[in-house]
């Protein structure tokens, strides 16, 4: 099912519904215990890992997802210095 997140309107399920039709505002998917059991384990990589979940089949991909994140020690450790990480610079 399909919920909008400002007036709590329900729609089915529609994989080219985004928005509440009553206010604009987006909708978001909520699935029920049984449908996530029914998808079982989360393999693999990026957004194909949830594929059994997804209202389309496996599309066109060039690799993406899984990016790392690269620690920055100091930021936000003092206020109004950020320092660009990977720099070497603080």
């Amino acid at each position: 099912m399909l919920y909008c997140i400002e007036c709590q309107r329900s729609y089915p399920s529609d994989p080219v519904l985004h928005t509440c039709a009553a206010c604009g505002a987006p909708l978001e998917v909520r699935l029920t215990p049984e449908e996530l059991a029914r998808a079982g384990t989360f393999e693999g990589r990026g957004v194909w890992r949830y594929q059994a979940l997804l209202p389309v089949e496996r599309g066109v991909t060039l690799g993406e997802g899984g990016t790392g994140l690269d620690s920055c020690g100091m930021s936000g450790s003092r206020p109004g210095l950020v320092p660009e990480c990977g720099s070497g610079r603080s």
